[in-house]
Order: structure tokens, then C-alpha cells, then sequence
């Protein structure tokens, strides 16, 4: 007589369409063979990688032998769920293959996804990397445990990963599972026999999560090169992407203002990036961190001998982005006897080295930055209005942090989720009230002191939620007011304030007071008995007109 788990495997055989059978997942026969939700429908297009490849062209993927199946099998629902969008993968990190395997994988491809066996941690690590999968099934309850560094070196590739926990029903007390549920990487755990239903529906929150945070990104993160990140979603960030790639297609000199730490240096790494130069240097130099004597030469380099000291030759910052971008920041510091040669460079894309009488040419893109008002020193005279001049024909406006609204929280989420990899503190998650004191903070320092903030509170935080305490932020909420004012209230203390001004300067002669205020002396006697105005003794008034 045949076994139950030979009956299976000729079922599967003999009919790929079939419903995966229900007995090994423990799912009542209702829940395997009903058809999918229309809510299932209408979410197979949420994710966005591509369709994990058939086991049959990848040997080793749902294991060798007769319990080997496809992962995606053809025909039937599907089929159908193929072409209604892109599918998402789901890893299986089991020691062995079993009756188990293809049993989920026939139901998890009924609904829309991809099962792909992973035998070993290392393999699980090389397909994360290869089919980027939505979440990934750990088996604590074969016999050989996971150790809870293999779960961890899956989300050093994948940060966003959902890991699932599998366990035996009278044992959630595993090891295994307490220790990544303490690490807080765990999203969830089923216990064996699984519930394929609510198994289904777990994966289908994940896969909208995954299609949330993905239409979050696009909208976010609109300028992202290999090592630069401008993120922002506010008008007034999505104005400066804009310009950004417009910028980037002109070879002509850039000037980029704003406060301190908004940015700027990240944009013009941005605009060099995006340009027909890309493949070239970027070459960075602070006119303010150098002193006045040594930024000509730092610039335009020197000859062995051009002055006391230098023994050889230098090559300078403009010659070393030959092919690239120089990258000036604080050009408002360019000493006034420099700014000439710098002028002049600009114009000719000509040089000379100090100590050279050689004229040298080289095409090197200038993108320049400042946080001072370049107008202002060229009145002063600390800039020369040729050069100024020369420089605003193309400009770019980096926004202050406090002007961007939504993007302090946008921003805040990324940096975090930035140093909880770096400082492995996953999970970690900002309170509302943290929230609240960033959108009411300042931002003084802007963007750079946003990072700070984040990055202490990443280290300080003492579990898993941040508070304004953690961000050094625990008294920005105390001086805020508990409340608004009504309309009413704010009107009565402007007319209030305005009354009392009018009696100060007419010596507090309510006549006078009254026609400055276009009442009568009664209707202003009314309104001071109102807000309760008294005027001072008539001492009081000697000595005030003569104070």
C-alpha cells in the first residue's frame, strides 16, 4: 500500500493545478481549496522584485529527490496570479526537505508567491542578496536550531528582511525564538502544525508593507547617487532636485547657497554625479579651514622652490579635478588678492602654478558654496563683484531644516535606520513625543545637527523606543505652549496691548489716547474698565513724563 506522503507526490505529479494538500500544514480543507480573497488579488502587484527562478533551473533550491517541485508551478490560480503582477519571494530556511517543503511552497505559490528552500544560513545569505525576498520562514523545530547570528548576518544585507519563526506548539519557549525575539528582529512566530491561512496572511501584510515603504522611497528619496543621499519630499526639496538635474547638464559654474550643514556639499556631489563628468574626481576644499597664506597654493599647487619651504613639487586641487569637479566650499573666505587668479581660471580655464611661468589648461567643472550673503561682502568689499558676478549665474538654494516641514521626520527615520545597522540596535523606533519636539525644534545647526541628535539617541536610548530625552530635545516641548489661543483671546490681548500703548504715549490723557485710537472717550473708558486698564495718579504721571 502506498504511504500518504507517496500519494502526495504522485498527486503533484499528475496534477500541478491541484490545491496543495492541507494535512502536513495542519489547515482545515475550507482554507486550503477556497479561492483567493479578492483583497489577495488585488495585492500580488505589490512587490516589486522579480519572480524567484523555477528549482528546476536551480538544483539544490527545494532540495534533490521525489519531494522536488518547482517553485513556481504552472497553470491554474497560479498561473493567473502570475499575470495579474510580479510575485514575491518567500526563503525557507529548513536543515532538510521533507513532505513539509513542497507542501508550503504549493500553497504560498497558490497565493501569489515565490518558496525558495534554503538548506543553509550561507544560502539564505547568497539569494538574499540574489532574489530579494520579502520575508524568510525560520524552522526552529527541526532538530537543529538556527543560531541567532545566522538570523543576524541575513539582515546585515537585507536591514528590512521579515523573519518568520517556526515552532513546535509545545515549545515557544525555544531558545532560538527568545533570542531573536530579545534582538528584535523577530516579526513574527507560527506554531507547527502552521495555520496556512493565517500563515497567507501574514506574508500578505508583509508584501504590503514592502509596496508602502517602496512608494514612500520613490517619493523620498529622488536624488540617491552611489555614496550621496539627498532625501526630502517638501516642495522646497523637490524644487531642489529638480534644478539638480537640470544643473547637471550644463558644464558651467554652480553656486549653491544656505546655512550651514543643509547640505550643500551632498548637492554638488549630487549635481557632479549626475553630470557628464561623473567618472571623474570630486575634489572638495573648505577656504575657511585653511589659512589665508596657504590656499593658493592648495589651489593652484606650487614649484620646488616657489617659496620657503617647499622642496618639491605640488600638484594643486584645481589640476587634481582635471576631468572632474572642484568643489569650494565657503568661497565667501577666498582670500580678496586670490579671488583675481580664481576669477581668471574661471574664465580661461588657464593657470599657473606658484613659482611657474607655464600657463596650463585643464577642464575642470567649478561648483562653489556658501552660507554668508555674497551681496553683502561684494558691498564690504571682502568679494569681488566680477567674480560674484561670474558665479550667480546658476544657483542653487538649499532650504534650512526648519523650513522643510514633513522632512525632519523623513530624514530622522533614515539616519536611524542608518545607525541601528551601524550600532546593531534593530528596532528601535522614535515615540510620538519625539516626533513632536523634532517638528518643533529649531534646527539651528540644520540637517548636520539633526544627524548628531539622531546618532546619540541611536546610542543612548535604553529600549527599543526613543524618547525627546534621548535626542536632547526634553526641553524644546516644555517651552512650547500647552495650547493655542482662541481667536477671541488673541484678539482681546492685541486690543488690550494696543490700548495700554496708546495711553503710554499720549501721557495716559484718556482724550488723547481716544482720538488716537479713533474711539470716544467713553467707548475707550468702557473698553479699559473691560480689561481691567487702570491709568497712574497723577505722581505717577509727573514722574513718568519726566523719566
Amino acid at each position: 500500500m502506498a504511504s500518504d506522503h507517496d500519494s502526495r507526490v504522485a498527486a503533484r505529479s499528475g496534477d500541478a493545478r491541484r490545491t496543495p494538500p492541507a494535512t502536513v500544514l495542519g489547515i482545515p480543507e475550507s482554507h486550503a481549496s477556497e479561492p483567493s480573497r479578492p483583497q489577495d488579488r488585488e495585492n500580488h502587484h505589490l512587490y516589486s522584485r522579480r519572480d524567484c527562478d523555477d528549482a528546476t533551473e536551480q538544483p539544490g533550491l527545494v532540495g534533490d529527490g521525489p519531494d522536488s517541485i518547482t517553485a513556481s508551478p504552472a497553470g491554474g490560480r497560479a498561473r493567473r496570479v502570475q499575470d495579474a503582477g510580479i510575485r514575491a519571494t518567500v526563503l525557507i530556511l529548513r536543515s532538510k526537505s521533507d513532505a513539509f517543503v513542497p507542501d508550503v511552497t504549493e500553497l504560498l505559490s497558490s497565493k501569489g508567491f515565490d518558496a525558495c528552500l534554503c538548506t543553509s544560513a550561507q544560502k539564505a545569505k547568497q539569494l538574499v542578496k540574489e532574489k530579494g525576498p520579502i520575508a524568510v520562514l525560520i524552522d526552529l523545530a527541526d532538530g537543529t536550531p538556527v543560531r541567532t547570528a545566522a538570523a543576524e548576518s541575513l539582515l546585515e544585507d537585507a536591514p528590512d528582511l521579515r523573519l518568520i519563526a517556526l515552532v513546535k506548539r509545545d515549545e515557544q519557549d525555544n531558545a532560538a525564538l527568545t533570542e531573536l525575539v530579545r534582538l528584535g528582529v523577530l516579526y513574527d512566530f507560527h506554531t507547527l502544525p502552521a495555520d496556512g491561512k493565517r500563515l497567507v496572511d501574514t506574508l500578505g501584510h508583509i508584501r504590503g508593507l514592502v509596496e508602502l515603504e517602496s512608494r514612500a522611497s520613490s517619493q523620498v528619496r529622488v536624488v540617491e547617487t552611489s555614496d550621496t543621499y539627498v532625501i526630502g519630499s517638501s516642495a522646497a526639496m523637490k524644487e531642489v532636485f529638480a534644478d539638480i538635474r537640470k544643473l547637471a547638464k550644463v558644464d558651467a559654474p554652480v553656486l549653491i547657497t544656505g546655512e550651514s550643514g543643509t547640505g550643500k556639499e551632498l548637492a554638488a556631489k549630487a549635481i557632479h554625479e549626475l553630470s557628464g563628468v561623473h567618472d571623474g574626481p570630486f575634489v572638495a576644499i573648505n577656504c575657511a579651514a585653511l589659512p589665508p597664506t596657504l590656499i593658493e597654493s592648495e589651489l593652484f599647487g606650487y614649484e620646488r622652490g616657489a617659496f620657503t619651504g617647499a622642496q618639491q613639487r605640488k600638484i594643486g586641487r584645481i589640476e587634481t579635478a582635471e576631468g572632474g569637479t572642484l568643489f569650494l566650499d565657503e568661497i565667501g573666505d577666498l582670500p580678496h588678492e586670490v579671488q583675481v587668479h580664481f576669477l581668471r581660471f574661471l574664465q580661461e580655464h588657464t593657470f599657473q602654478r606658484l613659482g611657474s611661468t607655464t600657463t596650463r589648461s585643464v577642464n575642470t567643472r567649478v561648483i562653489c558654496a556658501t552660507n554668508v550673503e555674497l551681496e553683502a561682502a561684494v558691498k564690504a568689499g571682502r568679494f569681488r563683484e566680477d567674480l560674484y558676478y561670474r558665479l550667480k549665474v546658476l544657483r542653487l538654494h538649499m532650504s534650512p531644516l526648519r523650513e522643510r516641514g514633513d522632512d525632519i521626520e523623513i530624514l530622522a527615520k533614515f539616519f536611524l535606520h542608518e545607525f541601528t545597522k551601524q550600532y546593531q540596535r534593530r528596532g528601535l523606533r522614535f515615540s510620538q513625543k519625539a516626533l513632536a519636539a523634532m517638528r518643533h525644534h529649531r534646527w539651528p545647526g540644520n540637517v548636520r545637527e539633526l544627524i548628531s541628535a539622531v546618532r546619540r539617541a541611536a546610542v543612548m536610548a535604553d529600549g527599543r523606543v526613543i524618547q525627546p530625552s534621548h535626542l536632547g530635545l526634553d526641553d524644546v516641548m516644555d517651552s512650547e505652549p500647552k495650547s493655542l489661543p482662541t481667536l477671541a483671546e488673541a484678539r482681546a490681548e492685541a486690543d488690550k496691548g494696543h490700548i495700554e500703548k496708546a495711553l503710554r504715549l499720549s501721557g495716559h490723557k484718556v482724550m488723547h489716547a481716544a482720538r488716537h485710537l479713533g474711539v470716544s472717550r467713553a467707548a475707550l473708558y468702557r473698553l479699559m474698565q473691560k480689561y481691567r486698564i487702570s491709568t497712574p495718579e497723577k505722581g505717577e504721571r509727573a514722574r513718568d513724563s519726566r523719566g
